[in-house]
């Protein structure tokens, strides 16, 4: 039974930097599946707070493209790095992708945040701090980022 994602937020207190964003019911296709019917992707959410630093610039930032050019590219690219990757998508088992997302997605934030943080060190002087959680199934995976730490 797939869980039931419910989101709210409340801000009370505010210096403009802090800045949240969130993608309830997302799908990942892989790119060697794209224009296929024949497999369903990975059902995730992805829910993210930055904490600003000396201005709002980089956490609007993050807010606006963490997701879609760091994090989901990242996992892109270790699709492509899998030697047997095709292989894994036309298995019988219909969970494989899922186990293998669940394997790659701290690989990913992990490398969707260093190279982040390398661009924006080149374009800005402000800084963020990044809790990030990523709901598979019943998995919850959450990454942090500068002084920020989730769990």
């Amino acid at each position: 039974m797939k869980p039931k994602v419910v989101s709210g937020s409340s801000k009370s207190v505010t210096k403009g930097e802090d800045k949240f964003a969130f993608k309830p019911d997302a799908i990942w296709i892989p790119p060697a599946c794209a224009g296929s019917s024949e497999v369903e992707g990975v059902h995730y959410s992805y829910f993210a707070v930055f904490d600003g630093h000396g201005g709002k610039q980089v956490a609007d930032r993050c807010a606006h493209v963490l997701l879609d050019e760091y994090i989901l590219p990242a996992m892109n690219s270790l699709a492509q790095e899998t030697p047997d990757f095709k292989q894994l998508i036309s298995s019988e088992d219909p969970h494989e992708l899922d186990k293998w997302w669940l394997q790659n997605v701290p690989i990913a934030l992990k490398n969707a945040f260093i190279d982040a943080d390398r661009f924006m060190k080149e374009k800005e002087t402000s800084g963020t701090t990044a809790s990030i959680a990523l709901l598979t199934g019943r998995v919850l995976i959450v990454a942090g980022g500068g002084g920020s730490h989730p769990v």
